[in-house]
């Protein structure tokens, strides 16, 4: 069985893919709120429609690019000394792929 949070994140990472503008926005609504807050080193975008441009500008900068879940790695959250750690412990790693 699937963790849902994994599921998710790999429907998310889909989203960077080449894909047409609907299912883009079909796969952040699927896999993001609203709410969503991307933050890089060069901007931070806020909202669905903010993050779509970022995409679209990624997809430009490196037609067919994308990425992919590679690994998981988990703590267990009984000996996590604080929440940071514990959020921390769901990290997944992602590939780039051209």
């Amino acid at each position: 069985m699937t963790d849902f949070r994994v599921a998710t994140y790999e429907i998310y990472l889909s989203a960077w893919s080449a894909v047409p503008d609907d299912e883009r926005l079909r796969l952040l609504h699927e896999s993001v709120t609203e709410g969503v807050v991307f933050k890089n080193p060069m901007k931070t975008r806020a909202g669905i429609a903010d993050v779509i441009e970022h995409l679209e500008g990624f997809q430009v900068r490196s037609p067919g690019g994308s990425f992919r879940g590679v690994g998981a790695w988990t703590v267990d959250l009984a000996k996590c000394p604080s929440p940071t750690a514990r959020i921390k412990s769901d990290a997944r790693r992602q590939a780039w792929q051209s």
